[in-house]
């Protein structure tokens, strides 16, 4: 079965990269609260650090629980490389993308004093989650890579090798976003609290007088229903095609194999299995570009004339 050899390494990483996704808007959940860190002199390095060890020290022991608790009922000790290499990389990850994510995508949120225990006074936009659920995955491929290859060559030594791969890419991860986002605070705080104050259509006034940048709903609404059926099409076809279908049969086929569950390329005949695999990869990377393409288009669109005007007055030295 699948799950009794694939899935046993993954059980912490699951849980984080959910984890990930599910805070994606770490900071916004202080709402306003926000005024005290940029009123305190030099908080801002200190309040991102403080969020990410929080972060580590709520997620990693339940992750390594997890991972440990699969692991230990299946007695498959053989995967306790992939379990450790893959879990640590992926706390790294995510303790580094959910305040990097916080500072740059943040999202208006009430105050902590004005929300109840209703799960919809906390959202998480699905974009929010499945952008950094997806992207906590693909930061696990240098661990990963190492993993794969220590199986194929049949090492030992790579296997193990894995251990301090995790472990470095994990705090490259968690250290470098980290540092992007306590700069990004320092920079940008006063318009970070303006826009948590303000709310979105407040974002959306300051996008359409060149302020800020256009939100990713304002890029959304800007297309037509036709545009916007085949810009969700891609997105959600393309992540089907890469991930589930592409994927994920490639790692069960390097493995060793498994049942084909609902995986199309693993019911046909061996002969045609890895051209599935590879056609699933292509064309998921190809819808998936041309969802970004659709996106970044838009953007562009929305930026105000007067922006092009001065563009336009520095190329001619005016």
């Amino acid at each position: 079965m699948i799950g009794e050899y694939l899935a046993l390494p993954w059980a912490g990483v699951l849980f984080i990269v959910t984890a990930t996704g599910a805070t994606a808007n770490l900071l916004g959940s202080d709402g306003s609260a926000l005024w005290m860190t940029l009123t305190m002199p030099s908080a801002e390095r200190h309040d991102i650090r403080g969020r990410q060890l929080a972060w580590l020290l709520m997620v990693g022991p339940v992750a390594f629980f997890a991972a440990a608790t699969a692991i230990a009922i299946s007695g498959h000790y053989w995967t306790i490389p992939f379990a450790l290499s893959l879990t640590a990389a992926a706390l790294g990850a995510g303790g580094g993308l959910v305040v990097l994510n916080s500072v740059y995508r943040l999202e208006p949120m009430i105050d902590a004093h004005k929300r109840g225990n209703n799960l919809f006074d906390h959202p998480v936009g699905w974009w929010q989650f499945m952008s950094l659920f997806v992207l906590a995955l693909i930061l696990l491929a240098p661990t990963f890579g190492v993993l794969l290859l220590g199986t194929a060559l049949e090492s030992e030594e790579l296997l193990l090798l894995g251990v301090p791969a995790g472990i470095a890419t994990g705090w490259l991860y968690y250290w470098g976003f980290g540092r992007l986002a306590y700069i990004r605070l320092e920079a940008k705080g006063p318009e970070l609290l303006n826009f948590m104050l303000r709310g979105k259509e407040g974002a959306a006034q300051q996008s359409e007088a060149g302020d800020t940048k256009p939100t990713f709903d304002a890029v959304t609404k800007s297309m037509s229903p036709r545009i916007q059926l085949i810009f969700y099409g891609c997105m959600f076809v393309g992540m089907l095609a890469t991930f589930p279908q592409g994927l994920v049969p490639l790692i069960i086929k390097l493995a060793g194999g498994g049942a084909p569950s609902w995986f199309l390329a693993l019911f046909l005949s061996e002969v045609y299995q890895w051209s599935m695999i590879a056609f699933m990869l292509v064309c998921g990377v190809l819808l998936l570009g041309n969802m970004s393409r659709l996106y970044f288009s838009y953007r562009k669109r929305l930026r105000p004339e007067r922006q092009t005007e001065e563009k336009r007055s520095k190329e001619r030295g005016l």
